[in-house]
């Protein structure tokens, strides 16, 4: 008896040392693997007056006039592993230094020109007053040899400027444009979004409003309203409103586009009311710029 009791205890003493073997095999042991991001790539491009193209590419982040960079990191189930907020005066502002265990994940890197009325939440962020948004989405894995790519970000936003045409009436002392636009622009998901308030203002009304008009403008013609820059909404066509007192002229079905300057050129003062009014619109890539006559 004291054989078979001996014996048994050998047994499942083999079976649990099986056991715990099997289950260490499956342990990552949390080792965590380097990686890095040259983020200092970033393509810009200008239009001056003139018209001629003006590209810079692979210029600083200072250069590109970005203030602060937005640092995200997503594991293969789409769920937010770390955040990190970089200062343009911090040295891992340009290459971006981290650590991750070995798997898939997706990196989301934002940078911005000004952080005046800058609104971030954890899932999504909200421009403000800020004239420029450059983002890019990436994915990558981890392994033993660790991580590192460059990382070049493209401008997010768009741009709507109006140019009116016919000459400006006496008496007339401002010119306003106005599109909807989205409250938010969703970190994971690279689109624009109602953000933290799904059921609240999923869009707002943006525009902007010409100086008052000044005398020596009254009977000009080409007359050009203020950019209106950070325009999210590069998904859904949008109407533009313009408006001059009892002056008015809706241009539908506009196509925005990211980095992206959309001129509507055409007559306000006279055909008022005609949808689109013979607006044309034109469109090219912040160089020169998307042109349409309305």
């Amino acid at each position: 008896m004291k054989k078979i009791y001996f014996y048994l205890i050998i047994i499942s003493a083999t079976l649990l040392s099986c056991k715990k073997e099997k289950h260490s095999t499956g342990d990552t042991s949390g080792k965590l693997y380097p990686i890095a991001f040259n983020v200092t790539g970033f393509t810009q491009i200008n239009v001056p007056e003139n018209l001629k193209t003006n590209i810079k590419v692979n210029s600083t982040p200072t250069e590109a006039g970005i203030t602060k960079l937005y640092y995200k990191v997503y594991d293969s189930g789409n769920i937010l592993k770390k955040t990190k907020i970089i200062n343009k005066d911090n040295p891992a502002f340009g290459p971006v230094r981290d650590s991750l265990a070995a798997g898939s994940y997706t990196a989301v890197f934002v940078g911005i020109k000004d952080t005046v009325n800058f609104i971030a939440t954890a899932t999504a962020f909200k421009p403000g007053s800020v004239s420029d948004i450059f983002y890019k989405k990436i994915s990558f894995t981890v392994d033993a040899s660790g991580s590192q790519q460059d990382v070049v970000l493209q401008r997010l936003n768009a741009e709507i400027q109006v140019i009116i045409k016919d000459a400006i009436p006496a008496g007339t002392a401002y010119i306003s444009m106005s599109i909807t636009d989205y409250s938010y622009f969703s970190f994971f998901d690279d689109k624009p979004t109602s953000g933290v308030f799904p059921n609240l203002y999923p869009s707002i009304s943006v525009g902007v409003t010409s100086p008052r008009i000044p005398a020596d403008k009254i009977g000009t013609t080409n007359y050009s309203l203020p950019v209106l820059n950070n325009v999210l909404n590069t998904l859904d066509p949008v109407s533009v409103g313009i408006t001059s007192g009892s002056y008015y002229k809706l241009v539908p079905n506009i196509q925005l586009h990211r980095n992206t300057r959309t001129i509507l050129t055409g007559n306000l003062f006279t055909s008022t009311g005609a949808a689109g009014g013979g607006f044309t619109v034109t469109y090219e890539p912040y160089n020169p710029d998307i042109k349409q006559s309305f």
